[in-house]
This record gives C-alpha cells, sequence and structure tokens, in this order.
C-alpha cells in the first residue's frame, strides 16, 4: 500500500495537482489556525467591521480589475498575440487603471460614504483597504502565467507567500499594536501590496516585463471584459446586500457572528475555486477541442469532492468555532452550517459560470448575474425584515439554486452535460437534506 502510494506522488500530474491544489488549502488553514488569536484581542463587532470592509472591497475590486486576466488566460493559449505582448500591455494598463479608479473610490468614499453607512467609518476602516488593490494585477497575472506555463512549484510558493504574509503580519498589527478592526485591515494591506511588488519585481526579471500599451489589444480586451464588469458587480453585490441587510435590520455584533460564520464557510469555497482557476486552462482546451464529456467527467468529480467537503466541515464545525476562535462566538456555529448549502451551490455556479466564460459567453453571463441580483434582491428587501438572518440565508440558497439551473440551461451540448446536470440535481437535494438533519439533530462536534 505504501509503495504504491509513493509511487502514485511520484507521477507527474498527482505532483502538480498537489502543487496546484495545496496552496489555497495552507492558505485557508493557516487562517483557521490564526483565527483563535484574532478572535481573542477582536469583539464580534470588530470582526464585523473586518467581514464589512473585504465583503466592501471584493465589490469595489471588480471595477477595479476589469477582469482583464480572464482575457489574458484565453489568449494565451491561442497564437493571435506573443504571450510577452499579452502580459505587456494587459499588466501595464490594467496597473494605470488601477491607479485612477482607486484614487476616484478614495474621493467618493470621503464625500459620501458617511451618508450611506452610519455605522462604520471610512477612515480607517474603508480607506486602507482601498490602498491594498494597487498592485493587486500583478500577483494576478503571475499566477496565471505560472499556471500557463504548469509550473505548480512556483504557483505554490507565491500563492502560499500572498496569503500567509498577509494573515501573520495582520496578527502582528493586531497582537502588538492595534488590537482592534483597524489592526487587521491595515496588516492585510500591507500584505496584500508587498506581495503585490514581489510579484512585479519577478515578472520584470524573469519575464522581461515592461510598461508598454498595445491600444488594439486593450480594445478587444476590453469588449471582451466589458460584459464580466457587470457580472462581477452583481454577483458581489449579493454578497454586499448581505452587509446591508444585517446593517439594517442588526447589530455590528450580529454582523461579527455572520462574518465569521461566512470566513469558515469560504474555506471550502475558496479552496475549489482555485480548483476551478487551477484547471480553467485545461477547461478552456476541453471546450475549443469539443472534448465535452471530459469537462463533465471532471465537473462530476469536482462535485464529488465538493459535497465530501461541505459535509465535513458541517461536523467539525462546532470544534473549528470553539477550539479555534473565542467562546463569545459560538453562536455563530448554527449560522454556519445553515450557510452550508448556499456556500455548496455557489461553488456550483462558480464551475458552471466559468465553463460559460471558457467559451466566450460572457453577455450571457452578464444577464444571469443581473437576473440573479434582481431576484435576491426583490424578495430580500421585504422578507429579510420580517425573517431576520435565517430569511435571508434562505432567500440567497434559492436564488443561488435557481441561477445554477438558468447557467446550465444556457451551457448548450445538453447531452454531454445531462449526467452531470442529474448529479447536481441530486448531490444538491443530498446536501440540504444533511444540513437539516446536522442542524436539526445537532450532529456536529
Amino acid at each position: 500500500m505504501i509503495d504504491r502510494l509513493t509511487a502514485l506522488l511520484k507521477q507527474e500530474k498527482v505532483k502538480n495537482f498537489l502543487f496546484f491544489s495545496s496552496a489555497s488549502f495552507i492558505g485557508a488553514l493557516i487562517g483557521v489556525i490564526t483565527l483563535r488569536s484574532f478572535t481573542s484581542y477582536m469583539d464580534p463587532s470588530e470582526f464585523g467591521i473586518w467581514s464589512f470592509a473585504l465583503t466592501f472591497n471584493s465589490f469595489i475590486a471588480a471595477f477595479i480589475v476589469l477582469d482583464l486576466h480572464s482575457y489574458f488566460l484565453i489568449e494565451a493559449t491561442k497564437a493571435t498575440y506573443s504571450r510577452k505582448e499579452l502580459l505587456q500591455s494587459l499588466l501595464t494598463f490594467s496597473f494605470v487603471w488601477s491607479i485612477i479608479s482607486t484614487l476616484l473610490f478614495l474621493l467618493i468614499g470621503f464625500l459620501c460614504f458617511h451618508r450611506l453607512f452610519e455605522q462604520i467609518n471610512f477612515f480607517p476602516y474603508i480607506f486602507y483597504i482601498l490602498i491594498s488593490n494597487l498592485f493587486m494585477g500583478f500577483s494576478q497575472f503571475l499566477l496565471i502565467v505560472y499556471r500557463i506555463e504548469n509550473k505548480p512549484f512556483y504557483y505554490f510558493l507565491f500563492s502560499v507567500f500572498q496569503s500567509v504574509f498577509a494573515i501573520l503580519f495582520s496578527l502582528l498589527v493586531v497582537v502588538y499594536f492595534l488590537h482592534d478592526a483597524e489592526g487587521r485591515i491595515i496588516g492585510y494591506s500591507v500584505g496584500m501590496l508587498a506581495s503585490g511588488l514581489v510579484a512585479l519585481l519577478i515578472l520584470a526579471v524573469f519575464y522581461s516585463f515592461r510598461f508598454r500599451i498595445d491600444r488594439s489589444l486593450i480594445k478587444k480586451a476590453l469588449a471582451f471584459s466589458a460584459p464580466l464588469i457587470p457580472y462581477a458587480i452583481a454577483t458581489l453585490s449579493m454578497d454586499f446586500l448581505d452587509r446591508i441587510f444585517i446593517e439594517e435590520y442588526s447589530t455590528t455584533q450580529e454582523l461579527g457572528l455572520f462574518g465569521l460564520a461566512n470566513q469558515i464557510n469560504t474555506i471550502v469555497y475558496f479552496i475549489f475555486i482555485s480548483l476551478i482557476r487551477v484547471y480553467e486552462p485545461s477547461m478552456i482546451g476541453w471546450i475549443h477541442q469539443r472534448e465535452h464529456e471530459r469537462l463533465s467527467s471532471f465537473s462530476i468529480k469536482y462535485n464529488f469532492l465538493l459535497v465530501v467537503a461541505t459535509v465535513s466541515l458541517m461536523l467539525v464545525s462546532g470544534f473549528i468555532v470553539f477550539y479555534l476562535t473565542n467562546a463569545k462566538y459560538y453562536d455563530s456555529v448554527e449560522v454556519g452550517i445553515k450557510m452550508s448549502p448556499y456556500f455548496y451551490l455557489k461553488s456550483i455556479s462558480m464551475l458552471l459560470l466559468t465553463i460559460l466564460v471558457s467559451g466566450s459567453k460572457t453577455i450571457k453571463t452578464m444577464y444571469i448575474s443581473i437576473f440573479m441580483l434582481g431576484l435576491y434582491a426583490a424578495l430580500g428587501f421585504p422578507l429579510v425584515p420580517i425573517y431576520g438572518i435565517d430569511g435571508m440565508i434562505l432567500i440567497k440558497t434559492v436564488v443561488t439554486a435557481i441561477g445554477c439551473v438558468v447557467i446550465f440551461s444556457y451551457m448548450g451540448n445538453r447531452k454531454a452535460y445531462m449526467k452531470m446536470g442529474l448529479i447536481l440535481l441530486a448531490s444538491t437535494i443530498a446536501v440540504v437534506l444533511i444540513t437539516f438533519v446536522i442542524h436539526r439533530f445537532n450532529i456536529y462536534f
């Protein structure tokens, strides 16, 4: 048995998979391990501010990133442009735009933020986290280069450095200097800026990156990515609406409990999103070569692992909160379990949307995301004031399930994907039933 395992680990494909997929796992693991230290210094209201700031920044980042890295990933597999030309033009434009847009959002924030959100100050919380976006493009493009060139070890090293450095530097600031949300945000921002500068240095030294722009290339890239901007904004707006609902109808302490439950569930979500990103070049190749059966087979395996991880996380959620955070956060266990079906469906929707985008169906992706946001808002605003957080979680889960059905219907090649669709449907029902049993009978550690 040991000899077989050793032989398996020596295979090139297995080693590559472990390097690519384990980077996010290690980052998530460090995040879980350090939760106890953070929650010891930050009470639920401070954790709620950190959670709000992170979600707000994710929303703003959609305007800053413009999803140009997706265009780079798809075009780099073709022969239309050289990779060097693509990298230089797209990354130069991305960097210039990030500076302009960040300054613009800082100005708008100083003028308008306090009128929209009364419980959270723009400075220092939102100000510092917006600064973290300045060099984000360098890190994103470097990781894509490593994926395209099939360099799993370097991908692993930089991914781990990026996530772990931001977490540990934040911990340093929170423990020794600022024992609150401000310290968490400042540490995170410094960590992201540092990793961006390291990525720029690597790109300049090893990939001869220089600041140059091909205007015709940028026009094509923006035409491709333009529909993805409303898609990203609409998708992130659903998460942002959560914070608006909770801030409006709850307290920052409840926002903190919700934020912790959300962070625990994102452990699995980020790992599986990273898995999609690792296999995205292969998925693009399968679609362009019309190997839909291979894509369906990959999706079924992905779903099986996701179901196992989702159920496992529910079972150990009590242990994670009680032993790895602080006793004052224990009420977040039940919230986290109730959110599990939503995060399962969210991971599935990202898989299906990646298939659409890989097939250059960006317009459909935009329409679907706007439809889901509209449906969530239409149901959420009248019902959340009545049913609270539980109602919000249920509405969001149902909306995401409907979204998955709509996305699947637009994928085409239904014959090739029919088996996958039936398995996803059965798995969704199973996850919902298991969640009910675990929550109803308190079957968690």
